[in-house]
């Protein structure tokens, strides 16, 4: 019970992260899960491949440099893929640090990798980590692994002074009681997602960029209320906000 806290909605965190935990609960088994082949030649699914392409040594009892590597295919060079997973798995066995376990998953997996790690992280970790998974995910609303009640409650237990840099933490408090915000829906992209903006060009731009001939996107537009934005990020420039978008009332207001 000694490193166990809870937080402002009495959810259980940590004191401390539990690195052991984390390798052996999601980093390992992560790595055990099976490579999903895709349409495009080489390109795959996994938490820690882009590729099946990889390097390996040639003679696994040297150590590997430029004169005993080679470049293997491991979906089809099962020795290969034997020697992949062997040393990946040492790689996280070493690891030191929780950055090091989690730069290793691919960006579209560090939300599922959160998921699984977060009962084994400190709240100064996870407000930490959540930050960075939610602004490098290319689509974070989507993610297939994380419900939107679920992001949001995340949100809602991160220490925003954590989870923010000073000066998007700033622009946090400082917004008034009542906003209108915008969103924009490109082609496929789910309409209700927590990422919004008080920019309309912005929103605009994200709606269009992707519009094809008469396929388009549009801009949502809702009013809420400074309690129900859960963060601000500008980290790329773009004034995002998130939303608790459970009781918003949103209308379409545009389309190209």
């Amino acid at each position: 019970m000694k490193n166990l806290i809870f937080d402002n909605g009495g959810t259980i965190m940590l004191k401390q992260t539990d690195l052991t935990e984390i390798k052996n609960n999601v980093s390992l088994p992560f790595l055990y899960l099976d490579i999903e082949p895709t349409n495009i030649p080489f390109c795959v699914f996994h938490p820690y491949l882009e590729t099946s392409t990889v390097a390996v040594a040639l003679d696994k009892s040297k150590p590997m440099d430029s004169h005993n590597m080679k470049i293997a295919d491991i979906l089809t060079d099962k020795e290969a893929y034997v020697q992949w997973r062997e040393m990946t798995a040492e790689k996280i066995q070493n690891a030191i640090t929780l950055r090091e376990l989690y730069i290793m998953v691919r960006k579209s997996y560090r939300l599922t990798f959160l998921k699984y790690a977060k009962k084994y992280m400190s709240s100064k970790d996870f407000s930490t980590y959540l930050a960075d998974a939610w602004v490098s995910s290319e689509n974070p609303s989507q993610d297939a692994n994380c419900s939107l009640g679920m992001l949001i409650s995340w949100f809602e237990q991160a220490d925003k002074k954590i989870l923010m840099e000073t000066e998007d933490y700033q622009v946090y408090v400082s917004l008034p009681d009542e906003l209108r915000i915008y969103r924009g829906v490109t082609l496929g992209r789910e309409p209700n997602g927590l990422s919004w903006t008080s920019n309309l060009e912005t929103a605009k731009w994200f709606a269009h960029r992707y519009d094809r001939g008469n396929n388009q996107g549009y801009v949502e537009a809702a009013i809420v209320k400074k309690e129900e934005v859960l963060a601000y990020f500008n980290t790329r420039g773009e004034d995002e906000l998130v939303v608790n978008v459970r009781n918003l009332e949103i209308e379409v207001i545009t389309k190209k």
